[in-house]
């Protein structure tokens, strides 16, 4: 199993634990989050595409959630978000060793600009 959570050093940990370091924290996480989310969906799965093979409809789910918690951290950051949610953009895959989840991961991460923390539970005993 695969835990990951998003952040930038440019939003001063905009996935943290929700100080973003008053007013003006607040501006660099929203102008952080504005400039990876200016970019269009299309051109990062296309980004994406060169690197990973044959994972389309994973690429095109992971794509699209993480611009979803991205949004969502832009309107905590605005002030403009009701919901009682968790402040951090966090995944859990899972699936069989060597399935690409870790890979596809850092490949969407690295391509859209932000810090990937991967905690890989794999080699946990229960």
């Amino acid at each position: 199993m695969l835990d990951v959570r998003f952040g930038t050093e440019a939003a001063g940990g905009f996935g943290g634990a929700g100080d973003l370091g008053g007013a003006d924290g607040s501006a660099r996480a929203v102008d952080a989050i504005e400039a990876i989310l200016a970019r269009p969906r299309d051109e990062v799965l296309a980004q994406c595409r060169r690197y990973v093979v044959g994972q389309e409809d994973v690429l095109r789910e992971v794509v699209g959630l993480t611009y979803s918690c991205l949004q969502r951290m832009e309107m905590r950051a605005r002030g403009v978000d009701d919901l009682d949610l968790p402040r951090a953009c966090a995944f859990m895959l899972s699936g069989s060793t060597a399935s690409g989840k870790s890979f596809v991961m850092k490949v969407v991460a690295k391509v859209m600009g932000l810090e990937l923390v991967s905690i890989d539970r794999s080699e946990e005993r229960r």
